[in-house]
C-alpha cells in the first residue's frame, strides 16, 4: 500500500505559534481517507506534538517518524528502507522540496496564500520590523503631532 508523508510544522500547523493551519488539516484527512498517511516530526518536543495531533484530531495516520529537520530525504529513505511505499511527501519549505523533487520523490509544497507575495514572507529582504524600531516611529509620529501648530489653535 502506499503512503503519503507529510510534515507537521508548516503543513499542519504554524512555525511560530503553534496555530493549527485549516488548509493543511483539510488536506491531512484528505489523504487519509484515500490512503495510509506519516507524519513527519523533528526530534525535538515529540511529547508535544503528539498531544498536539491529538488536541486537533489528528488521529488516523498510521504513526509519525521523527528525524533531523534538516534531513528530510534521509528521513524518507529510512522510511523507504524499511519497506514503506512512499507516493506523496507534502512539505512547506521550497528547500526541502527542491532536495525530494532532485532525490526522484513526488512532492506537494504547501504553500499559504499568505505568503504568495514577496514582501509578506518572514524571509523577504524588508524583514520583520523590530519593536525598537517601532516604538521609535510611534514616538517620533506623537512628537511631530504635539508640534503641529494647526493642532494647537483654539478655533
Amino acid at each position: 500500500m502506499s503512503h503519503a508523508l507529510i510534515a507537521v510544522d508548516g503543513v499542519l500547523r504554524k512555525l511560530v505559534g503553534g496555530a493549527p493551519i485549516p488548509e493543511g488539516i483539510r488536506l491531512y484527512r484528505s489523504l487519509r481517507s484515500t490512503g495510509q498517511v506519516i507524519l513527519l516530526i523533528n526530534e525535538d518536543g515529540h511529547e508535544q506534538v503528539l498531544e498536539w495531533l491529538e488536541l486537533h484530531g489528528c488521529i488516523g495516520h498510521g504513526f509519525v517518524a521523527r528525524a533531523d529537520w534538516n534531513d528530510r530525504v534521509g528521513q524518507v529513505n529510512a522510511l523507504r528502507r524499511e519497506g514503506y511505499d512512499i507516493d506523496l511527501v507534502v512539505v512547506a519549505d521550497p528547500e526541502q522540496a527542491k532536495l525530494l523533487i532532485d532525490s526522484g520523490l513526488n512532492t506537494l509544497l504547501f504553500t499559504h496564500a499568505r505568503y504568495t507575495q514577496p514582501s509578506w514572507r518572514p524571509d523577504s529582504p524588508s524583514g520583520v520590523q523590530p519593536w525598537d524600531d517601532i516604538t521609535k516611529q510611534v514616538a517620533d509620529l506623537a512628537r511631530m503631532k504635539a508640534a503641529d501648530e494647526r493642532l494647537r489653535s483654539d478655533d
